[in-house]
């Protein structure tokens, strides 16, 4: 350990210890630092997370101020028990929750948040829902997306005789990034697989039209509707949701979920966030730096995730089994079977 003189004349010390985490997580505790700002033990490193948005972000679609900065920090120290250690994210509140600001937001997780993503407006900006895009690319290439869902078609596929073309339904399939990433997994296992993307929001589908123009891909169409009216010419094999269910209320959910067991034969996959702490930390520090609005829907996106009970519960009100599994890294996958026979 060395020290230094703070900002304020006090002794700084740059501590190479971690602290418990039953203390990081504690719910009200004096704060570190100064100014309000807390830290975080890092391995020997302390980062300081600057809370500058308002209260209500995790509510409606107010534009946020600001965002947290990440920078290596130091803390005051004292005759300070570990017991004084503060979360990291002391400041932010539950939603609607005003009269207790200094409450931890892991409060929050114990229900599915409400509010409005900015990339859920008519008249969202187009830029942000390129950089929105963007973000969800890497986070279903580094976080696990594309392989729910191939982990899934891995075990369906080889239910169908060899030559049959799997039909799939995707729900809001963005700029098509699973689907092309499927697709080309399924020509290399010598499966024939096409994918019908649908989305309401024109913004989205030219985006994923000038994907499929790079590729060059043949079996994804796109169809620019509102899914819980869409009516389409012929039946699916497979729907799929990714990263779209969470958007919905519950009661939405289970009117989707009856919509499409009217045209889906067999099973409809819904990977989506995991509401947890773990999640939601990442996802601060991910978009530390981002569009303010990006980063307001990032955050509000887990808070409306799902816990792997509640998903399953919600899910046993249309498949008597529902598989339902954390995955790689925190997503919940849930299967909701059409083509289970009676008592099985």
């Amino acid at each position: 350990m060395r020290s230094s003189l703070g900002q304020d004349g006090s002794m700084v010390s740059h501590h190479s210890r971690i602290i418990p985490a039953q203390y990081l997580f504690s719910l009200e505790r004096p704060s570190l630092g100064w100014n309000g700002q807390t830290c975080l033990p890092v391995g020997s490193r302390l980062v300081r997370l600057i809370e500058s948005a308002p209260s209500n972000e995790f509510g409606g679609a107010t534009r946020p101020t600001g965002g947290f900065t990440l920078n290596t920090c130091c803390a005051k120290t004292g005759n300070r028990e570990p017991n004084g250690w503060t979360p990291a994210f002391a400041g932010m509140t539950d939603l609607g929750d005003s009269k207790s600001p200094n409450r931890h937001f892991i409060r929050g997780f114990g229900a599915r948040a409400r509010g409005e993503e900015f990339l859920d407006r008519p008249d969202s900006n187009p830029r942000l829902t390129q950089e929105s895009f963007r973000f969800i690319k890497f986070v279903n290439h580094v976080g696990g997306g594309i392989r729910v869902v191939r982990t899934f078609l891995a075990d369906e596929l080889p239910k169908f005789p060899a030559g049959h073309t799997v039909k799939v339904l995707d729900l809001g399939g963005g700029d098509c990034d699973i689907p092309l990433a499927i697709t080309r997994w399924a020509i290399e296992q010598g499966y024939s697989v096409e994918f019908t993307c649908v989305d309401h929001n024109p913004q989205v589908l030219a985006m994923a039209k000038e994907s499929l123009a790079r590729t060059r891909c043949k079996a994804i169409r796109l169809v620019q509707t509102d899914i819980f009216t869409y009516q389409p010419p012929q039946e699916f094999d497979y729907a799929l949701g990714s990263m779209v269910f969470h958007h919905f209320t519950t009661e939405e959910i289970d009117r989707l979920i009856m919509h499409l067991r009217g045209f889906v034969r067999h099973a409809l996959l819904i990977n989506d966030l995991h509401r947890c702490t773990l999640n939601y930390v990442v996802a601060a520090i991910l978009t530390a730096r981002v569009d303010p609005e990006l980063r307001h829907d990032a955050l509000l996106s887990i808070r409306r995730g799902f816990k792997p009970a509640e998903l399953a519960e919600l899910l046993s009100k249309h498949d008597p089994a529902p598989q339902v599994r954390r995955a790689w890294f925190c997503r919940v996958a849930g299967v909701v079977r059409f083509d289970r026979k009676e008592g099985r």
